[in-house]
């Protein structure tokens, strides 16, 4: 007797729904390509218009070239060429962002021609004053400077904080060096651009002359040397202090009064609350010595609000030809006329479909 193997109805149900599932995965990628080939299809098209368009007006497109090219080198040939110079400046007392606010000034000055404002504020002549082109001012990301950014920020941070250290927050570097702008860094680079290459010393004076002038900063500068001046007194007698406890505990070693394990080290003890005092004051004694100095070396670092760390160039260095400015006025006369073919075409599009869509009548008999 042979046996039975014709398949149940389960599995003709289970061969049905397998083949339906993949007849509808067939067609989700047949969508999907046919998707991704219209996609491509398009872009190919659109890239074809534009290059059709720009073969059928380029001689539209450059004669705007020229015409931007010619304005350019008129203005090149008149004014000169461009130059520029660096200075580096360090801030302190968060002073970066009045700095930001001064090369702010300085351009507005020159954006409207305050002519004889210039000439008083850097001491040049008028003439020299209008071949000044403009300044720039961008932060100098220095590793090393983010580092001593962080470790200041992290000893203030544990030295003002009232909570218990396993109660802190403790904010790591990434996310620290990530919120920081270009204000917080106390290295700025200020370029400068004129027309001449002789005014830059001129210009070195006038800048640090009027960011000395600023009297809030100076008020916040005493008052800022006036607390750090306190605090390395106060350091000073703890550290006074602290020889005067060392030598009184070393004196009642010395008579006898103290105990002896408190002037021998004792190795490899598990006894894990040991402890030495004179190594522990000692430890105490480094501790007040560093932050005496860190002081110190702060209260050098603000004798002014600004330092110039990097001098400016006595010359001017002059810009390359590609950045000269007759080559920005060539791209933008072929922007501009770039853009006037467009409108034309797009007016020309949109007035026959007018004509198309309008209806027509016939003329009423006269």
């Amino acid at each position: 007797m042979q046996p039975d193997t014709k398949p149940t109805n389960d599995q003709k149900e289970s061969e049905i729904d397998l083949g339906v599932f993949l007849n509808l995965v067939g067609k989700l990628f047949s969508s999907i390509a046919t998707a991704v080939g219209s996609f491509f299809s398009f872009l190919f098209q659109l890239i074809l218009s534009i290059f059709i368009f720009i073969k059928r007006k380029i001689a539209w497109l450059v004669a705007g070239l020229l015409a931007g090219l010619s304005l350019g080198l008129y203005f090149y040939f008149k004014e000169g060429p461009v130059y520029y110079s660096d200075v580096v400046v360090r801030s302190g007392l968060g002073s970066s962002r009045p700095l930001y606010n001064t090369i702010d000034y300085f351009n507005a000055l020159i954006g409207d021609d305050r002519i004889k404002e210039l000439t008083d504020v850097f001491d040049i002549t008028e003439t020299d004053s209008r071949k000044l082109i403009g300044f720039e001012i961008s932060p100098i990301d220095d590793e090393l400077e983010t580092v001593k950014l962080y470790k200041d920020f992290i000893s203030d941070y544990n030295r003002n904080n009232p909570i218990n250290d396993t109660q802190r927050i403790v904010i790591n570097y990434a996310d620290f060096r990530n919120n920081l702008t270009g204000v917080n860094y106390p290295l700025q680079r200020i370029r400068v651009y004129s027309h001449s290459p002789e005014i830059y010393r001129s210009i070195q004076t006038g800048l640090v002359k009027n960011l000395e002038q600023n009297k809030d900063l100076i008020t916040l500068q005493d008052k800022f040397r006036n607390v750090l001046k306190e605090e390395e007194a106060l350091l000073s007698r703890s550290l006074i202090g602290l020889d005067s406890l060392r030598i009184a505990y070393n004196k009642s070693i010395a008579q006898g009064n103290a105990k002896g394990e408190g002037g021998n080290v004792v190795m490899g003890s598990n006894n894990k609350n040991f402890s030495n005092p004179e190594i522990e004051l000692y430890d105490k004694e480094m501790q007040l010595k560093d932050a005496i100095t860190g002081i110190r070396n702060k209260l050098i670092e603000q004798q002014s609000t600004f330092r110039i760390t990097s001098d400016i160039n006595k010359r001017g260095v002059k810009v390359s030809g590609y950045n000269q400015r007759f080559f920005r006025y060539g791209w933008v006369g072929l922007l501009i006329s770039f853009f006037l073919v467009l409108l034309i075409e797009c007016y020309r599009f949109l007035d026959k479909m007018d004509k198309k869509q309008s209806p027509k009548y016939p003329e009423p008999d006269k």
